[in-house]
């Protein structure tokens, strides 16, 4: 994959993604949903802007989190801007 996210983990509740490498994304790992964990990742460049319409972005990021009582932990993350 050369954009967008490497993987999505929603509705399905818990998941735990474990030594998830990432980079040349908009995000390495987006997590929708609350109770994921994400363990032992690395998320490295990824760089891909995320464009919201001809107008306006909301940038990259290793790790998008949307949702509560999420845990990342043992994760190194390094470059992830647009």
């Amino acid at each position: 994959m050369t954009n967008g996210a490497g993987l999505i983990k929603s509705a399905q509740e818990p998941n735990t993604v474990q030594r998830v490498k990432a980079s040349g994304l908009t995000a390495g790992v987006h997590l929708a949903g609350s109770a994921n964990t994400i363990l032992n990742g690395t998320f490295l460049d990824n760089i891909v802007l995320s464009q919201n319409s001809a107008s306006s972005s909301s940038g990259a990021w290793g790790i998008l989190v949307n949702g509560s009582d999420n845990e990342i932990a043992y994760s190194y993350l390094s470059g992830n801007n647009a």
